[in-house]
């Protein structure tokens, strides 16, 4: 078990979503934080824990000895801490953890619990029936590019990642290729070396999912679940034909499903369904696929080569709105990607109460389809959003409808954005 002397010896660097996560510490709910391995999850815990700075008890259950006191039960650990804030990293190791959860929360009032796991702990068998109410729950992602530059010790850059203050700077464009390319691991923005970026990538699948893999689902055939994994890497941002990749894999696509369901409850790739209030002429039910981490879709592909001669740009860049637009939208937002059956098409669609349609032109001449006009048509919205590579401008349509031509790297930086209002 650590303290908080313990964690006030480590170096640590600010996480965006910590802000989020700390107007809930005087509540009653319990905090839970899920992502993918090597994500920061446990850092971001500690960052936590010293803001909160006293009557901090850190158990980690990798630790046998944290395993023994916490795995005895609510009551056990109630007279170990009779009043705190309790942390618990990789709660998914603790039998019934659901249960646990709901047994601090009902009944032991002076314990404020902070949980995080290293898959959707939302699969959880009972977790939806049991924590309604009780949790509030936030999923870490790998480092913006704002949270890059500060781990890469670029303080002077992010000061030009601001509308008013923006100027794409050769160092900049560096920067961001090498973002693009190696992707937000933290461990990974802070090696020095090409060769050891790489290695660590491999091993976030090879060695830290494999891991999840065995101790909390059935696969028997790694290797092809592996194959999976990298042929999926070609279907990013296009829609997902199962039974294909199933005739190359000689898999049956129901199997397959349930590989896809694996990654995404590991947090390593996200499913994005359609946008449809159409029947009759909008797609419903085919799903598209992206990586939570374009270094880690580079490896998946096999190719890390040099951002300037790569052919796929467009999709990497489109990867990465994709995780972008996820650290922005709320709770009550949806995200959607839109396609008709004519094969008119949106990159992705922000739902609340009213809708955003975001397009990504990353390379080449900025025109707009007619897939994304006719968006605009059919659904008035007020606001639209165009990532590009360098342009930044707003142009108002006539029907009233404001398009945002927002660079990338701006769009990923400035995270407090959000699809409420005008940009």
């Amino acid at each position: 078990m650590q303290t908080i002397d313990d964690i006030k010896k480590i170096n640590l660097k600010h996480r965006e979503i910590l802000d989020k996560i700390m107007v809930w510490v005087p509540e009653r709910e319990a905090v839970v934080i899920s992502g993918a391995r090597r994500v920061g999850k446990t850092y971001l815990m500690y960052l936590i824990a010293r803001e909160i700075g006293k009557d901090i008890y850190y158990f980690d259950l990798e630790e046998p000895d944290d395993f023994e006191i916490v795995s005895a039960g609510a009551d056990t650990l109630s007279k170990f801490v009779t009043k705190g804030y309790v942390f618990i990293d990789e709660i998914q190791y603790l039998k019934e953890f659901p249960k646990f959860i709901k047994l601090i929360v009902d009944h032991y009032p002076n314990i404020k619990l902070f949980c995080s796991g290293s898959s959707n702990l939302s699969v959880a068998k009972g977790y939806s029936d049991l924590l309604v109410g009780r949790t509030v729950e936030f999923e870490l992602l790998p480092l913006s590019f704002e949270e890059f530059l500060q781990f890469k010790g670029e303080k002077n850059l992010i000061n030009l990642l601001s509308e008013k203050h923006f100027k794409q700077i050769n160092i900049l464009s560096k920067m961001f290729n090498e973002f693009l390319l190696f992707g937000g691991y933290p461990e990974v923005a802070l090696l020095n070396s090409r060769e050891k970026k790489i290695d660590y990538i491999s091993n976030i699948f090879r060695v830290y999912a494999k891991r999840d893999i065995k101790s909390l689902f059935e696969v028997n055939r790694e290797i092809a679940f592996e194959r999976f994994f990298h042929i999926l890497s070609n279907s990013v941002g296009s829609l997902l034909n199962l039974s294909a990749i199933s005739s190359d894999l000689g898999i049956s696509p129901k199997t397959l499903e349930r590989y896809l369901n694996i990654l995404s409850n590991l947090c390593l790739v996200k499913i994005l369904p359609p946008f449809s209030r159409n029947i009759r002429t909008e797609i419903r039910k085919a799903k598209k696929v992206y990586f939570i981490d374009t270094g880690l879709l580079n490896w998946a592909k096999g190719s890390f080569l040099d951002i300037s001669k790569r052919g796929d740009v467009g999709m990497l860049a489109e990867n990465l709105a994709y995780v972008s637009i996820l650290r922005k939208i709320k709770n009550f937002e949806k995200l959607f990607y839109w396609r008709k059956k004519s094969g008119a098409e949106v990159d992705f669609v922000v739902s609340n109460s009213t809708v955003t349609p975001i397009e990504c032109k990353y390379e080449g001449n900025i025109k707009l389809g007619k897939g994304f006009y006719s968006f605009l048509k059919q659904y008035s919205p007020k606001n639209a959003v165009v990532l590009t590579k360098n342009l930044l401008e707003r142009k108002e349509l006539g029907n009233g409808t404001i398009i945002n031509f927002i660079p990338l790297m701006l769009f990923d930086g400035v995270t407090k954005k959000n699809f409420s209002g005008e940009y």
